[in-house]
């Protein structure tokens, strides 16, 4: 017990220590009419309606180097909008700087309690902790499973879902981390989404239910579909003169944002199949069992979603508890 107190004094101490610390960004129907506030003013955010305590609210974490406006952020805010639902957007663009990733991976250590901490502002202002779903990419991933441990801590309590969207793989991977990564037990549910496991998202299953896309392209090819260097060598010589390097390179991994969008955007576009692994789907041809749609609620359709590969669906593949492994093929343009 005073090993708790004090980890978690240690904590708080570092939170009121740090200089500017992450803000807050609700939007309610537009992109436009949106108000930002610091973690601690979290409750502005209720009194001035960019969050209805009646309604979930979906609060996204970007990733290393990221902003509003960029790696498919502003897509998810407005994705989400059209929705009709609220969304809030954590800012730690100055913590997550490119080009210092050591630093940005230390700093969710610090971003992921802010966050943590202005849960339990907004759950004392009257906003239940059943309408809060976190969803982060990325280093965000592991900012969110930070916050959702330190409201188990503080709370007694758990954030009934966080979507990890390719957490981050260096510093983080099991056995090989120097920091804390997203963890299956940070809330009721976690839906783990892994994109690029070879490279810059994790490998190991950090989620209740875990999705890898495109596992046998991706493990032929090296890259999600439409994110090859030979996509980008038939371009026209015109597009090669402002060739984005850091765009190709992140690719594989970015994409993941862009499935996460479509999930939002459209009903049952990604169709879970049971398979305890690509070995096993193949060998029965691919046959469907125990279908299911990936969305935020794939998590209550079945308790066992394993994969499936289709190449005129996303297929998500979903692991439960006992680690099952799986794939899915997809149609974004190649």
């Amino acid at each position: 017990m005073a090993q708790i107190i004090w980890t978690a004094a240690v904590v708080l101490l570092a939170i009121l220590q740090s200089t500017r610390g992450m803000t807050l960004k609700g939007y309610n129907g537009s992109m436009t009419n949106s108000l930002e506030v610091s973690w601690a003013n979290a409750s502005q955010l209720i009194d001035q309606e960019y969050i209805d305590v009646n309604r979930t609210v979906y609060i996204y974490v970007h990733g290393f180097g990221g902003n509003e406006t960029t790696q498919g952020t502003d897509q998810f805010i407005q994705a989400t909008i059209n929705k009709g639902d609220r969304v809030v957007l954590v800012n730690w663009s100055e913590e997550a700087a490119f080009p210092d990733y050591f630093r940005a991976a230390k700093n969710t250590a610090i971003v992921g309690p802010q966050l943590g901490e202005a849960l339990l502002i907004l759950t004392a202002s009257g906003l239940p902790i059943g309408n809060i779903v976190l969803v982060g990419m990325s280093l965000g991933a592991h900012v969110c499973g930070q916050a959702g441990y330190y409201v188990q801590i503080h709370l007694g309590t758990s954030v009934p879902l966080i979507v990890g969207l390719d957490a981050a793989k260096e510093l983080f991977e099991p056995k090989n981390n120097i920091y804390r990564s997203i963890k299956r037990t940070d809330a009721i549910h976690v839906i783990g989404c892994h994109s690029d496991w070879l490279r810059f998202g994790m490998m190991s299953p950090y989620g209740t239910h875990d999705f890898f896309f495109n596992v046998v392209s991706y493990t032929l090819l090296g890259y999600q579909p439409g994110c090859g260097l030979v996509n980008t060598v038939l371009k026209p010589i015109t597009a090669l003169q402002t060739l984005n390097f850091n765009a190709i390179i992140f690719c594989s991994h970015r994409r993941m944002v862009s499935l996460w969008v479509e999930v939002v955007q459209y009903m049952c576009t990604m169709i879970g199949n049971q398979a305890s692994s690509s070995v096993d789907w193949v060998a029965r041809g691919g046959s469907p069992i125990n279908l299911t749609c990936l969305s935020y609620n794939a998590t209550q359709s079945h308790s066992r979603i394993a994969a499936s590969e289709t190449h005129h669906q996303w297929t998500p593949a979903t692991i439960n508890a006992d680690r099952v492994m799986g794939l899915l093929e997809g149609k974004l343009p190649v």
